[in-house]
């Protein structure tokens, strides 16, 4: 259900915490700056340090009327597996089913911002985001997944140079 933010509290927050445990992630450390004013939440300069790589994260959350709810993010993945990505976020495996062809260390950013609804669900039109996967020294493993998608993309540009070629060699 809704949380709804007072409008009467204004306040800056500074957080700061070791050791946290969340199902297989271990932050060693975490630091955040929080803000709550006219019934909006911020949070920024959020760092933390776990077993998985480091994170930044900054967000908000707001909830001025009963119509204008709305939350976003942006979150930084640096020095991350691809199969941590994935295990942390599962449903990324099929937006990018590639991504566990890769080895190395990535750099993930995700941001994004929706209005919601009293249910607190995202409302999908109004959804907004962005994914950019980074990295250093990558390498890509032979995977069906790769296979795939290599063949799903280029068979339909062959074919083109291909047909293109042939319509050429009629004159």
């Amino acid at each position: 259900s809704l949380v709804v933010l007072p409008s009467n509290i204004n306040a800056k927050i500074s957080l700061s915490a070791n050791k946290i445990r969340y199902s297989n992630l271990e932050t060693s450390w975490v630091a955040s700056d929080i803000v709550m004013k006219e019934r909006c939440l911020q949070a920024t300069n959020t760092l933390a340090t776990t077993n998985m790589g480091d994170v930044y994260l900054e967000g908000f959350y707001s909830t001025r009327t009963k119509k204008d709810l709305k939350a976003g993010f942006d979150l930084t993945l640096s020095g991350i597996t691809a199969e941590k990505v994935i295990e942390l976020f599962p449903a990324v495996d099929s937006i990018v089913p590639m991504l566990k062809a890769f080895r190395g260390l990535l750099d993930c950013e995700i941001a994004a911002t929706s209005s919601i609804d009293t249910s607190m669900n995202i409302v999908l039109p109004t959804l907004s985001g962005i994914v950019k996967i980074d990295g250093k020294n990558l390498s890509l493993t032979d995977s069906d997944e790769l296979n795939a998608k290599f063949i799903e993309e280029a068979l339909p540009f062959f074919h083109c140079v291909l047909s293109f070629f042939q319509d050429r060699r009629a004159f």
